[in-house]
């Protein structure tokens, strides 16, 4: 059994190898680069997926309310959806919110034409909400379409045109309405307008 001299390792220590610290570390410093190889395509897809949907929102909001003023022959509000926060139906009055788009776009036709300046009940209302994770802006606060002359409308006092970012992966996106008959042109990535 024992010897003088001859000193016992454990079982766990005989003919293995370990690893040294360097190896390690080397290791977890491959793998961390490889997992972020690997996961800026997926937070990319997942950012592009992100802005497509607020997009296809905006033109849909923007559509309703063109195509609303033509059917009805009255004036349609667009206005932040962050407006009715409080629920008291307010419709699209003036605020003092810094990103009066981010939450949405909120869409009525004022078919009543009530003395008071906001959304009644009974009129037809629409809410288009965005991504938490993309920013809208535009230059104005609220938009109003209003029917004109010989079957055309009149976007007042601009014709709208908003830019969408979505916030993680940076990717840009416009929409305008270039005449007040047409649909909203889409842009999208770098070569559009204020996405530089």
């Amino acid at each position: 059994m024992f010897h003088a001299g001859c000193t016992r390792h454990p079982w766990w220590h005989q003919g293995a190898a370990g690893f040294t610290l360097i190896e390690l570390l080397l290791v977890m410093v491959l793998s961390a680069v490889l997992m972020t190889v690997a996961v800026m395509p997926i937070l990319t897809a997942l950012g592009a997926s992100r802005l497509e949907s607020s997009l296809q929102n905006l033109v849909a909001a923007l559509n309703f309310s063109r195509s609303e003023m033509l059917r009805s022959g009255r004036a349609v509000k667009l206005c932040g959806l962050h407006m009715r926060r409080n629920q008291t139906k307010n419709g699209c009055r003036a605020h003092h919110h810094s990103a009066p788009w981010n939450q949405g776009v909120l869409v009525y036709a004022d078919h009543l034409a009530s003395s008071k300046d906001g959304f009644d009940s009974g009129e037809d209302l629409r809410q288009y909400g965005f991504s938490s994770s993309v920013a809208v802006s535009s230059s104005e606060a609220a938009y109003l379409i209003m029917p004109g002359t010989s079957s055309s409308s009149s976007f007042l006092p601009v014709l709208p045109m908003f830019v969408l970012v979505e916030r993680v992966s940076r990717q840009c996106a416009t929409v305008q309405m270039v005449s007040d008959l047409a649909w909203p042109e889409i842009c999208r990535g770098a070569a559009c307008p204020r996405c530089q």
